[in-house]
């Protein structure tokens, strides 16, 4: 686009509509980019070539899949003994924020969890909010993951007893 048809663009946008519930744009890679603005705060609206780095290859499938909904397989490990696996699934993930809403299940403690966090980038993090199902495992517990091509590893610390250890999510 040229100078003259981006200002065009600009003002028929901020003349013509009175206003824009959301904006969204979409990137070569999929990702939509949302925000919210009204059309009468718009002065104008750029392209640059500048880019803006994108996340490290090697994390960028296995973000995909935790995002795309699937069921994921891990192993959790306490610092004091004892093993436990799991699975995830992240049931709602917003581009925009990073925000996802998921659950945990332990089959050996007969639990499931709604969790709370974030995803972006190379990190996941989220909490053990909700109990869906009761059983032998904890709310509280906080993880941190970092991701790579087919996997996550990570910590985790429950704020309740102040255990502590490591975990692993395998790829599909």
């Amino acid at each position: 686009m040229t100078r003259g048809t981006i200002t065009l663009l600009a003002i028929l946008l901020a003349a013509a509509v009175p206003a824009f519930p959301e904006i969204t744009i979409r990137t070569k890679d999929g990702r939509a980019i949302r925000v919210q603005v009204e059309a009468s705060e718009i002065a104008s609206i750029e392209f640059g070539s500048s880019q803006v780095p994108s996340p490290p290859t090697s994390s960028v499938s296995f973000l995909q899949t935790l995002a795309s909904g699937k069921t994921l397989s891990g192993e959790a490990w306490g610092d004091a003994g004892g093993r436990w696996e799991f699975r995830l699934k992240i049931t709602s993930y917003d581009e925009f924020t990073g925000a996802i809403v998921g659950e945990i299940t332990w089959p050996s403690l007969s639990s499931v969890h709604r969790i709370r966090g974030k995803l972006a980038g190379s990190s996941l993090t989220f909490t053990e909010v909700e109990a869906i199902r009761p059983g032998g495992a904890h709310l509280n517990v906080a993880y941190t993951f970092t991701l790579s091509q087919s996997s996550a590893t990570g910590t985790w610390v429950d704020h309740g007893d102040k255990s502590h250890g490591g975990a692993k999510i395998l790829g599909p």
